[in-house]
């Protein structure tokens, strides 16, 4: 469990358990993980961690939940890259996060994502609940003109799919970045010429 006391922490204190956390999954399997690296590098004693989190894998949960913040951020970023193209915001979205993970540094933290979301680590709601902040943010990111689109909840929702696919393609195949995301680049236009059409014919 995520405590209410870590959640309440400054936001700069906060960011070094973060920042700690992140160097030692990235270092090795999350079953191997020590806390002892993670308070040593954050400059926190052992009995704050406990105050903060039941077990080591409630600090990754709440290191993705923050990293996942941090993508949702960055869907504005996009957007004024873009010029307010939803659709394109959401593929530049997605090239960022591919980009990112597909770094070499991050190859051990990338398959203890995949681990967890495998074997359901400490949380079953945990995965879902993220999946709901994505399609909320997607709905509030959306232009008006596309709220009265025939399907446009399904289309949210297959972006939201698709998105996990190729970044499954990511962590499991010897895909490179540049195909993953030149398929997921066609997915999403399909999508967006799909939608249109539909609302051109209803």
């Amino acid at each position: 469990m995520i405590t209410n006391t870590f959640r309440k922490l400054a936001d700069e204190k906060k960011k070094r358990i973060y920042e700690a956390a992140k160097k030692e999954f990235s270092r090795t399997h999350i079953q191997k993980a020590l806390i002892s690296n993670i308070i040593r590098d954050a400059g926190i004693p052992r009995g704050s961690f406990y105050q903060y989190f039941e077990t080591i894998d409630d600090l990754f949960l709440a290191l993705l939940e923050h990293m996942f913040g941090e993508i949702c951020n960055n869907m504005s970023r996009c957007l004024e890259e873009t010029n307010y193209d939803f659709f394109d915001a959401v593929k530049l979205r997605f090239k960022n996060v591919l980009l990112y993970f597909t770094r070499e540094e991050n190859k051990q933290f990338r398959i203890n994502i995949y681990y967890s979301i495998l074997t359901k680590l400490n949380d079953d709601y945990f995965f879902n609940d993220l999946m709901q902040m994505e399609n909320k943010l997607k709905r509030e990111f959306l232009p008006e003109k596309y709220f009265s689109y025939k399907n446009i909840d399904e289309a949210l929702g297959l972006i939201s799919m698709i998105n996990y696919s190729q970044l499954n393609k990511c962590a499991l195949t010897d895909q490179s970045p540049k195909v993953i995301y030149k398929e997921y680049s066609e997915y999403i236009d399909y999508i967006r010429k799909t939608l249109e059409q539909t609302n051109k014919e209803g």
